[in-house]
C-alpha cells in the first residue's frame, strides 16, 4: 500500500463540517468576500441610477429647451393674438412639470457617501491587536457592513428621486392638456 492510503481520514463530521477555530476563520473571510460582493453591487446600482437619471435629463433638456424655443419665437413675432392662449398655457404647464422632473432627476447626482471595497491600508497597517488573523478580519468586516447599510439609505433615496421624477416626466404631456384645456376654457370665458 502506499503511504497515502495509509494515513487515517481527518476527524471531521462530513454532515456538519468544521466546528472548531478553523470554522470561524472561515466565517470570517466568508463575511468579508460576502460584503465586498455586495458593495460592488451596490456600486453598480448607483453608476446605472445614474445613467438613467442622466438619460431622463438628455430627453427633458431637448424637451424644455424646444417648447420655450417656440414660446419665444411665439412671444417675439408681434402681438399675440387671444387664440395663442391654449398653446401658452400647454407649454407653461410641460415646461413646469418638466422642470420638477429634471429637479428631482439631479438629486441623483447630490453628493454622496458610498462605502466601496477595499479599506484604507494605512489603517489596515495600524490594527492595535493584531494577535489573530481571526481578529484583523473581524475588525476588516465591521466597516464593510455599516457601508452596505449605510448605501441602502444612499441608494433608496437616489431611486425615489428617480421615481419621482420619472411620474412628473410621464405627467408632462398630461399637464401641457391640461394647460391647453384651462386655456381653452379661459379664451372661451373671455368671449
Amino acid at each position: 500500500m502506499s503511504e497515502e492510503t495509509d494515513r487515517e481520514p481527518p476527524d471531521v463530521d462530513v454532515f456538519h463540517g468544521a466546528s472548531d477555530g478553523g470554522f470561524l476563520l472561515w466565517r470570517a473571510r466568508q463575511v468579508i468576500e460576502q460584503a465586498e460582493r455586495r458593495l460592488e453591487s451596490q456600486f453598480k446600482i448607483w453608476e446605472a441610477y445614474e445613467r438613467r437619471a442622466t438619460t431622463f435629463l438628455g430627453w427633458l433638456s431637448a424637451e424644455i429647451v424646444a417648447v420655450v424655443g417656440g414660446l419665444l419665437t411665439l412671444l417675439s413675432s408681434g402681438p399675440v393674438s387671444k387664440h395663442s392662449i391654449p398653446l401658452i398655457a400647454a407649454a407653461v404647464g410641460l415646461v413646469s412639470a418638466s422642470a420638477i422632473s429634471s429637479w428631482q432627476f439631479a438629486k441623483v447626482f447630490r453628493e454622496k457617501q458610498m462605502t466601496t471595497p477595499g479599506l484604507d491600508p494605512d489603517a489596515l497597517a495600524k490594527v492595535a491587536d493584531t494577535s489573530s488573523e481571526l481578529f484583523t478580519l473581524e475588525w476588516m468586516a465591521t466597516p464593510y457592513i455599516e457601508g452596505a447599510a449605510h448605501n441602502l439609505t444612499e441608494l433608496d433615496r437616489s431611486y425615489q428621486a428617480i421615481r419621482s421624477g420619472a411620474r412628473w416626466f410621464f405627467a408632462a404631456p398630461f399637464a401641457a392638456l391640461l394647460g391647453g384645456i384651462l386655456g381653452y376654457a379661459a379664451l372661451g370665458m373671455a368671449r
